[in-house]
């Protein structure tokens, strides 16, 4: 039994930041002991959080706050404006693998934080 960890990250746009969420998530889904097919998944969600830009504020950033525990992973990006978690959840496609992030996580929704937005993401085991 693993405790729940979370980390908290933001980035800049820029090359840069799609690597860098990817090795965030790599390192909170394994403490999160989920299974190798799921991990790759939760990489997949990854990119495609960063894939076209939607995720990052005005002021070019992208925070993200992962939470591993048991066998989950959530995922939370944001503040984001009124619309963009949902215009993030419906833009995350990939060429070739379509709408990833409603495809492989077990859970995507718009929530609200404060006067703006996040977008929650959970892959489970």
């Amino acid at each position: 039994m693993s405790d729940e960890q979370r980390i908290t990250l933001t980035v800049r746009r820029g090359p840069l930041a799609g690597p860098v969420l990817t090795r965030l998530v790599a390192m909170a889904g394994s403490r999160s002991e989920l299974p190798v097919d799921r991990l790759d998944d939760a990489l997949l969600i990854a990119e495609a959080l960063t894939s076209d830009g939607a995720a990052f504020g005005p002021d070019g950033r992208l925070s993200v706050e992962a939470c591993s525990r048991d066998g989950v992973l959530e995922l939370r990006v944001g503040p984001l404006a009124a619309g963009d978690a949902n215009r993030l959840l419906d833009a995350g496609n990939l060429p070739g693998a379509g709408a990833v992030i409603a495809r492989l996580a077990t859970g995507a929704l718009a929530e609200p934080s404060g006067d703006a937005q996040r977008v929650l993401v959970r892959i489970a085991a």
